[in-house]
């Protein structure tokens, strides 16, 4: 099992705890990846494109950012995507290319 924990924001304590779960993940042994769309020690994703008329949170979101973002972390049919905080778009691309069960 894969473990890929994505956020895109270091406030509110958000990344502070995705990094005690990617921790923990680590200690009991499964593999297990952070990604963030803001400068970290960690896997850093592309930004998404700045618009002058939607905020931040409506620009990670749209579908071709997400899918972008998608085809990135997702390396298998054992890949477990943990979305730590507002990336809900990355869900419909999921249900599009993962291989139902």
């Amino acid at each position: 099992m894969k473990v890929r924990i994505l956020t895109e924001t270091q406030q509110r304590g958000t990344f502070a705890t995705m990094l005690l779960l990617y921790k923990k993940l680590l200690e009991i042994g499964i593999d297990a990846k952070i990604y963030t769309t803001f400068n970290s020690e960690y896997n850093v994703l592309p930004y998404p494109n700045k618009s002058r008329i939607f905020g931040y949170e409506k620009m990670v979101n749209i579908e071709k950012y997400s899918e972008k973002i998608f085809r990135i972390i997702y390396e298998s049919k054992d890949t477990i995507i943990h979305i730590a905080n507002a990336m809900y778009g990355i869900l419909p691309i999921a249900e599009k290319i993962m291989p139902k069960p």
